[in-house]
């Protein structure tokens, strides 16, 4: 990778970086909606990886999930004290995997649209809000349901229906926006930002 690339690189996590910390330390990054919290953290995370690699999505992915575990801690919802005793596996781990996957599939849908910015752009953005919403109630349903039972007053049979009430109430709403967020920022990346309008060329 050529100097001028890894610095532009740098540059970009570091951008992408900061605007996570306003998030995370402002209400706009963690809205709270019921025993959860609904979030943005992840819309940062989906840029960097589409326009920068599965790399920088992964560190902003780390930023991502120690903000959650700091919120946890700092400002509670019904549901913190799992994100705290869950740490690695609820804060950590699912948003480590928002912007691999989120690349992921943005190459893919590019590649079988043969090179359309807006649905690879929106394919990436929707992967990566429900990587999100799927792993981390995933793993509360998996690892943690008797804790959720116990929290939210309710007998085991009822966890699952309730994570998937969840799941939806603020999975679906968290694709939709980012869809409609990171599409047009990509969009316009690719076609204003000279580094990224000349790998555009090159791709066509």
């Amino acid at each position: 990778m050529a100097i001028g690339e890894k610095s532009r690189r740098l540059a970009i996590t570091g951008m992408l970086a900061a605007i996570l910390i306003v998030l995370g330390v402002t209400p706009l990054g963690f809205v709270p909606i019921g025993p959860a919290k609904a979030t943005t953290m992840y819309l940062p995370v989906i840029v960097g990886a589409i326009l920068e690699g599965p790399v920088v999505g992964l560190v902003l992915g780390l930023v991502f999930g120690l903000f959650s575990l700091f919120q946890a801690m700092t400002a509670p919802s019904l549901l913190s004290p799992i994100f705290i005793e869950g740490w690695f596996f609820v804060a950590i781990l699912p948003r480590l995997c928002i912007g691999p996957l989120a690349c992921l599939a943005y190459r893919g849908v590019l590649r079988l649209f043969r090179g359309k910015e807006a649905p690879a752009a929106a394919g990436g953005a929707i992967l990566g809000a429900l990587t999100n919403t799927v792993l981390v109630l995933g793993a509360i349903c998996l690892l943690y349901g008797s804790k959720f039972a116990e929290l939210m007053g309710m007998e085991m049979q009822a966890v699952l229906p309730a994570v998937l009430g969840i799941a939806i109430a603020n999975g679906l709403p968290e694709a939709a926006l980012s869809a409609l967020v990171v599409t047009p920022i990509v969009m316009a990346a690719r076609h204003a930002v000279p580094f990224y309008r000349r790998k555009n060329n090159e791709k066509a």
